[in-house]
């Protein structure tokens, strides 16, 4: 007995360290918004998202028209976007990004109209120092998908990289994401964690976003540009070149730990929110 009790409490500690180390969160996560709920400001026409991450780097997205809602999402809720939806990230003068990291921009998203998607966008207004973007063209003669992923120096004029490409245009939810390796020294995009384009990087992107000019100005966008609606959903950036299979892994959210502590052991994503 007394050596079955050991056995049976060995196997319990085990379990439960297993479970701290899938449930931690990763520490190159900078920004997570899942879309699920929204904290409402009636009196300045603005919705609060809350950053999922240790950080708490949340999005204040201006709701001036009424133009938002909560919507069925790729995986549970997602936003939608009948206009406009713009706000920055709050970063209360903390570094998000910093010289020398990698750095990964992903999200879920679904334009069934002429519109824009830019999930991270550091800079001020028509000025793109770090972007990743998203855009469905209106149908003259034929709708196109177009996918961009650039940035600029820290001296905000030379560029570091720039990509920019062309796909099929689709109405139904599609994976992006834009890559930045340092390693490697290439900038990438996938798209359904597909690598669909690579280019070199010459020099490094800006840093210290969130702390001082040039790029201290990070938000969020997304606007449609006529009758479709644009949707938005599970929103990651990290400070690290994620590869391909880590990519592929942000598509299934059956497989990602629980941002926060939970009774059960073996809860995930998946559980606790179905598409």
């Amino acid at each position: 007995p007394a050596a079955k009790a050991l056995a049976l409490a060995l196997a319990l500690a085990l379990a439960l360290c297993a479970a701290t180390i899938q449930a931690a969160p990763d520490p190159d996560l900078q920004i997570y918004v899942d879309f699920e709920s929204y904290e409402p400001f009636w009196d300045h026409r603005t919705w609060l998202f809350h950053d999922q991450s240790p950080n708490g780097f949340d999005v204040d997205l201006a709701n001036v028209g009424w133009d938002l809602e909560l919507a069925p999402g790729r995986v549970g809720q997602a936003l939608e976007c009948s206009w406009q939806a713009a706000g920055p990230v709050l970063t209360d003068g903390e570094p998000v990004y910093e010289r020398g990291e990698g750095l990964t921009i992903a999200v879920w998203a679904r334009l069934t109209g002429a519109g824009t998607v830019r999930p991270i966008h550091v800079g001020v207004p028509h000025r793109d120092i770090v972007a990743a973007r998203i855009v469905r063209s209106a149908p003259v003669p034929e709708p196109y998908l177009h996918l961009g992923w650039s940035a600029l120096q820290n001296d905000a004029e030379t560029p570091a990289f720039a990509s920019s490409l062309q796909v099929a245009v689709t109405d139904e939810w599609f994976h992006y994401a834009a890559v930045y390796d340092p390693a490697a020294a290439l900038a990438l995009i996938y798209l359904d964690g597909e690598e669909v384009s690579r280019v070199a990087v010459d020099g490094e992107p800006a840093f210290d976003w969130g702390v001082r000019p040039p790029a201290s100005d990070i938000s969020v966008f997304a606007m449609s540009h006529g009758d479709g609606l644009v949707y938005v959903d599970e929103l990651r950036m990290y400070s690290r070149a994620l590869g391909q299979a880590e990519v592929r892994d942000l598509m299934r959210p059956e497989a990602l730990p629980v941002a926060s502590p939970a009774p059960a052991l073996t809860t995930t994503w998946g559980a606790l929110r179905q598409p």
